[in-house]
């Protein structure tokens, strides 16, 4: 039987809770999480156990944000890219995020810095389409094809901070609108 399983992320931008949700009936089965892998988490055998899950960021956190969510009941689990951080706890511990005020807060963090990163990538896809499909035939005969080339290239970053700049958005629209 194997020992290690690996599971998808819906993306965390757009199914932060499902994924949470996820994680915790996998360890209701006995498999813990082990730590993030590529475009979702890596998970270990081990005793079935009741848990709860929650994500965090915070770029290079220091030992007192540990040390919070501990003194919290919180356990940290895995760090990606030293930025998103995976805690879980036991069922009825108090949430990370207790009120409305503090969750916007980190949402509104995470849509700004994927903002910052998906515009100027969004600036660039326009030129390249528009220089694709321009008349470049005084520079070389070639250049529509490297302007093609070029944008499906940049494509890959765009979606990787222009869907997750989207998914905190929504979720903040949710948030604000909600009763």
């Amino acid at each position: 039987m194997k020992n290690i399983k690996y599971v998808s992320s819906g993306g965390l931008a757009f199914e932060e809770e499902k994924d949470m949700r996820k994680l915790e009936r996998y360890a209701a089965e006995g498999w813990e999480v082990d730590g993030f892998s590529l475009l979702g988490y890596k998970l270990k055998k081990n005793d079935p156990a009741e848990r709860i899950y929650a994500i965090d960021y915070c770029n290079k956190p220091d030992e007192e944000y540990f040390t919070y969510f501990r003194e919290g009941g919180w356990k940290h689990v895995a760090s990606q890219s030293n930025y998103i951080h995976l805690f879980t706890a036991a069922p009825g511990t108090t949430p990370l995020y207790t009120d409305k005020t503090t969750e916007i807060d980190k949402y509104e963090a995470q849509q700004r810095i994927t903002g910052k990163a998906a515009l100027p990538l969004l600036i660039i896809e326009v030129l390249l389409l528009s220089g694709a499909f321009g008349d470049f035939s005084f520079i070389a005969p070639f250049m529509n094809k490297v302007f093609l080339v070029l944008f499906f290239i940049l494509s890959v970053p765009l979606v990787f901070t222009g869907l997750p700049w989207f998914g905190f958005t929504y979720r903040l629209f949710k948030l604000r609108h909600s009763g």
